[in-house]
């Protein structure tokens, strides 16, 4: 039941909070499979820098900012480093599986928006690249340290290296 509110509370401070209404808010990227945090790198700060999920530390190189998009129907969004200030950013614009997902200066492209939807019988959230509306996906559906990031075809309900809890 703990697990729910938290979740819940996440979902609402997300779909609530605006910059105008509330201090932002920095988030882990949890992905199911594994526990671990999405994370920068070796904590870089450089354009092109990968994505990949490491053991949870608090490092800020852990830490995102979920900024709305404004798209009406409120469930678009950039992912936005805490550490680097950086975008999440599908490389090249190439929407196809197994593209590079890493951190670039945001620049508003549709490479850099994704979609948020709320999976309620995961509890957790599929995050869908706006461009080519492919997954975000653990490499391999791995839970080692060091799997990179990528898009992947979304899969059905229960696959959990496609889905995401986001801890505040």
């Amino acid at each position: 039941m703990k697990r729910l509110i938290s979740s819940v509370t996440v979902f609402v401070s997300i779909f609530a909070a605006t910059p105008a209404s509330a201090a932002e808010i920095k988030y882990e990227l949890r992905p199911l499979n594994s526990g671990k945090c999405l994370d920068v790198v070796n904590g870089s700060r450089a354009n092109g820098a990968r994505i990949q999920q490491w053991t949870c530390s608090g490092n800020s190189q852990q830490k995102w900012y979920i900024r709305s998009a404004g798209h009406p129907s409120g469930e678009l969004y950039t992912i936005v480093s805490a550490h680097s200030g950086a975008c999440l950013d599908l490389r090249d614009g190439n929407p196809r599986n197994g593209a590079v997902v890493q951190q670039w200066t945001c620049s508003g492209g549709y490479n850099q928006k994704w979609w948020l939807t709320w999976d309620a019988g995961m509890g957790a959230y599929r995050i869908k690249a706006d461009v080519g509306q492919l997954c975000l996906d653990v490499t391999g559906a791995s839970t080692a340290n060091g799997a990179y990031m990528q898009t992947w075809e979304c899969f059905a309900p229960g696959t959990r290296n496609q889905r995401f809890r986001l801890v505040a």
